[in-house]
């Protein structure tokens, strides 16, 4: 019998239905997930704020060494 043979539609979920326990995600969930990512990324900056300002400026502090790379 294959390992994946017991997943799948025909699971019965907890609460005594058919179907599987967790459905697909739905649009609600989707933009959740899409809100909450973009939140940590642009908060992973040197400070807090420096992703969300260069967002908002349209301009971003670089270092850039003597030998231009």
């Amino acid at each position: 019998m294959p390992v994946m043979a017991g997943l799948g539609n025909s699971v019965q979920g907890a609460s005594g239905g058919s179907g599987p326990d967790h459905p697909a995600l739905g649009v609600r969930d989707i933009l959740a997930l899409f809100v909450l990512i973009h939140v940590y990324m642009a908060t992973t900056g040197e400070t807090v704020g420096a992703y969300l300002k260069a967002m908002i400026s349209g301009k971003e502090w670089v270092q850039v060494s003597e030998d231009g790379q």
